[in-house]
């Protein structure tokens, strides 16, 4: 969707999605789309009331290979890293490794899906507690993730908690190494948007 508003010279455009919805968790942590920049031609001293176009792309990313086993308050799943994804190139470029962000939203995702029973497919990461990261999870390596409802907060908002454990290749005791694990609540996804000019320091 294309938004477009008419600027002064010396003020900044932003546009807030309120609590970066629409996009996964992955995007507004990694990819700081909780400011989304003007794109397009830019104002000039004498550019008073110009129009700048302003467009949000959102990539899709879908984490879950498979589902292990799933009930409607516990899902297991599992994420393998193909050494083709393109993150690995900048992640880093000679330690590939999957990205911290991206274990929190393999267990988001299934937190989702775990939830969808429940009438609101569409919920979206709210807070994280207690996040720790453990052991690396490099290409061809499988993450496991386990997530539970804690309770059902009765606002459409659940608290969970989750852990991913990474399943190496070849490995003599491949009882899984802990790679994430933390609490995190999903609530619906809200789709207000707010425009704020900013003035310059």
């Amino acid at each position: 969707m294309a938004h477009t508003s008419s600027i002064s010279p010396g003020w900044e455009f932003r546009l807030h999605r309120r609590a970066f919805d629409g996009a996964t968790s992955s995007q507004r942590i990694y990819g700081g789309l909780n400011k989304l920049r003007p794109s397009g031609r830019a104002p000039t001293l004498s550019g008073f009331g110009s129009t700048v176009s302003h467009t949000a792309t959102v990539m899709k990313l879908d984490l879950i290979d498979t589902v292990l086993d799933q009930s409607p308050d516990r899902i297991m799943a599992v994420k393998r890293v193909d050494p083709a994804e393109d993150y690995l190139a900048d992640h880093f470029p000679t330690f590939p490794v999957m990205p911290g962000v991206l274990m929190v939203e393999t267990m988001v995702q299934a937190a989702r899906r775990m939830l969808a029973s429940r009438g609101d497919a569409r919920l979206v990461l709210g807070q994280v507690k207690a996040l720790k990261f453990g052991n690396f999870v490099r290409p061809n390596e499988t993450l496991e993730v386990e997530v539970t409802l804690d309770k059902d907060l009765g606002d459409g908002t659940y608290a969970c908690r989750g852990t991913g454990v990474v399943r190496r290749l070849n490995a003599e005791n491949n009882g899984g190494e802990t790679a994430v694990s933390g609490r995190f609540t999903m609530r619906p996804i809200r789709t207000e948007l707010v425009v704020k000019n900013v003035s310059p320091d």
